[in-house]
């Protein structure tokens, strides 16, 4: 059977009016909005890039062991994305108890590895010459959580 279903006029006003909708929420946010609009408001992580002779930041975890040994903890081995961490900093460094959560987390998915003593959340400022890494850093601890 070869029909044609004709669009009423009730279901094409319904459809400009969502379009409408959408539109002004998709402009509205595209200058008041902010992440936390998405996807009516600008994902800011990919609307603006590093200035060519600044300087980038790269979040890491590290761990400190009973012997005092100093290691480096993947976002994944606590089970998390690194975004999710990032996004965490700002909670961590006003309240580092919170990181005990990932310590825990690291030991129940690495039974086998070092207990944890120390567990440092460390951002590596990075500069950058003509878009490219000079090879200079430097690392700041921004949260430090330490076994009671």
């Amino acid at each position: 059977m070869d029909s044609e279903l004709a669009l009423t006029r009730t279901g094409l006003v319904t459809r400009l009016g969502l379009s409408a909708i959408a539109f002004v929420l998709l402009l509205g946010g595209t200058f008041f909005g902010s992440d936390a609009d998405f996807p009516f408001g600008p994902f800011k992580m990919y609307s603006n890039r590093n200035d060519p002779n600044g300087t980038v930041r790269s979040l890491r975890l590290e761990g400190v062991n009973v012997e005092g040994e100093l290691f480096a903890i993947s976002a994944g081995d606590v089970g998390l994305r690194r975004a999710e961490l990032e996004g965490s900093l700002p909670q961590m460094k006003s309240d580092p108890k919170l990181m005990e959560v990932i310590a825990d987390r690291y030991a129940a998915n690495n039974p086998d590895a070092p207990e944890l003593t120390e567990l440092h959340v460390v951002v590596r400022i990075k500069t950058l010459k003509d878009g490219k890494e000079t090879g200079e850093f430097v690392d700041k601890i921004e949260a430090k959580w330490t076994k009671p």
